[in-house]
């Protein structure tokens, strides 16, 4: 139960039985993280950017508090893996996870396959010529976006 003091015993519950997914907007709103950014591209400046904060503060009281945080999260971590390997061994030995598991990948290959077909469908429409690219919703004036979509096929622009 490693979570139950991060989002409390009602979402702890809801998330374990239903295995509801948290999105990025919702993990940020409780505070499970602390930062998002728009585009892959930014991971890295942002990640760097709290690095760079970080380093810039004093070694010895990084270290001390982080010692100090370690101290006081590492019971209850070590707590909720022997505790909940228990119930893992006796879940595995049921078959009911593997079982689960098989038909998580098989559902997920599935979706893998079809998107691939779609996008051999959109690239395929995309050779028709420059309006094919053009997706719904998409401004038509945002070059670089465009640009990243059309891509697969040696765009138009």
């Amino acid at each position: 139960m490693l979570m139950l003091p991060r989002i409390g015993l009602s979402r702890t519950i809801e998330l374990t039985l239903t295995g509801r997914m948290m999105d990025a907007e919702e993990c940020r709103a409780i505070g499970l993280i602390h930062y998002l950014v728009d585009r892959p591209e930014e991971v890295m400046a942002k990640t760097r950017e709290v690095a760079e904060m970080m380093a810039a503060k004093p070694a010895m009281a990084m270290r001390l508090t982080k010692a100090r945080f370690r101290q006081v999260t590492q019971p209850a971590f070590d707590e909720a893996f022997e505790n909940g390997g228990v119930y893992q061994a006796e879940a595995f030995a049921s078959g009911e996870p593997q079982a689960t598991m098989r038909v998580f990948f098989a559902e997920r290959a599935a979706r893998r396959k079809a998107r691939t077909e779609a996008q051999g469908r959109a690239e395929r429409q995309c050779r028709l010529g420059p309006t094919s690219c053009q997706r719904p919703g998409l401004p038509a004036t945002d070059d670089g976006f465009v640009a990243a979509i059309r891509a697969p096929c040696g765009g138009h622009a």
